[in-house]
């Protein structure tokens, strides 16, 4: 008998990585949906509404065409939320599938590792909800072949601002105090975003600024040594190869880097370019060290000279925490 139960539950059961990544996806959602109070879940459906509009769960309306950004897995369109009026962002991520006789068949480990990927940001998205001046996930919905991600939708990223204009050094504060409030956050609740630059900071109406984008972020000690992770141009040293890398303290080269991260993004703010280019070796541009031209910093304080110069030290153990940073002159002495 005992063994007949379990002959039943092993072949009734789905071990597969796939569901199990779907259970915890589950119980993420319910957690959120009993806490906040919102309707969301793993399955839902995307009925057409017109040759380019779809609505997704009954609720998120959003038209093809409408597309915000671009990414190498999926794009971000523009949508709103019939229930309550407001914008939203929709995060469209396909699966990836092989076709066999019509039919669409998850293929190999590559393939199930990046569909368990798609949802990796997802469910970081809600492990993170309550810290501040995170990018909130209004609702996640997974279909046979998609994963939406819905979020309030944000007039611009930093990046439509810093590139073409210089900013005051009073409006840098302003904007990048959330952003090292967030990583904080992050850091004290034991995560690393990893990608933090100007397109991962969005800005909203009554100029609030998140941090979003957590495809990339993981909690420390996920991986047993630095990969090559990131925008290069906003990337720590040790993280490209450029610094002695130690497999040890990797959780906190990582924890690290994204202080090298915030202290490139805040050289773009007031520079309006990045801290390096390519005329030279970055080996050179290192052992030289981060350079303030005169012409673009003559109008900024000491204080954000040496904000900037702590936040981007070579050697990552030297380089100030979030917590140093928060309480620097920069941010004291406004």
């Amino acid at each position: 008998l005992n063994l007949h139960r379990i002959t039943e539950r092993e072949k009734n059961s789905d071990s597969t990585p796939e569901r199990k990544i779907e259970d915890l996806t589950k119980k993420r959602i319910e957690k959120a949906r009993l806490k906040i109070g919102k309707q969301t879940g793993t399955i839902g459906t995307v009925s057409k509404r017109s040759k380019t509009e779809r609505l997704l769960n009954g609720r998120y309306l959003f038209d093809k065409n409408e597309v915000i950004g671009e990414g190498h897995h999926g794009r971000v369109l523009r949508g709103i939320d019939l229930g309550t009026n407001m914008r939203v962002a929709v995060k469209c991520l396909k699966k990836q599938f092989k076709c066999t006789m019509g039919r669409f068949q998850i293929a190999d480990r590559k393939q199930k590792k990046r569909n368990a990927e798609i949802i990796h940001e997802g469910r970081m998205m809600l492990q993170i909800e309550d810290l501040p001046n995170i990018v909130s996930l209004l609702d996640l919905v997974e279909t046979p072949r998609k994963v939406y991600y819905v979020m309030p939708l944000a007039n611009k990223d930093l990046s439509d601002v810093v590139y073409r204009r210089r900013m005051t050094e009073s409006c840098a504060r302003d904007l990048m105090r959330p952003i090292f409030e967030a990583v904080k956050g992050l850091h004290d609740s034991g995560y690393t975003h990893r990608d933090i630059k100007p397109e991962n900071i969005m800005l909203y109406q009554g100029g609030f600024a998140k941090l979003g984008d957590f495809g990339l972020s993981t909690e420390f000690g996920y991986h047993s040594g630095l990969q090559v992770v990131g925008t290069p141009a906003f990337a720590a040293p040790e993280v490209l190869g450029q610094f002695h890398r130690t497999e040890k303290l990797a959780w906190l080269n990582y924890k690290r880097a994204d202080i090298w991260s915030l202290g490139a993004t805040l050289y773009v703010c007031l520079a309006g370019r990045y801290p390096f280019d390519d005329s030279r070796p970055m080996s050179e541009q290192l052992s030289s060290g981060i350079q303030f031209p005169k012409n673009r910093f003559q109008h900024y304080s000491a204080h954000a000279v040496d904000l900037i110069q702590k936040l981007m030290d070579v050697d990552p153990l030297k380089r100030i925490s979030v917590d140093e940073a928060l309480n620097h002159p920069f941010f004291t002495e406004s």
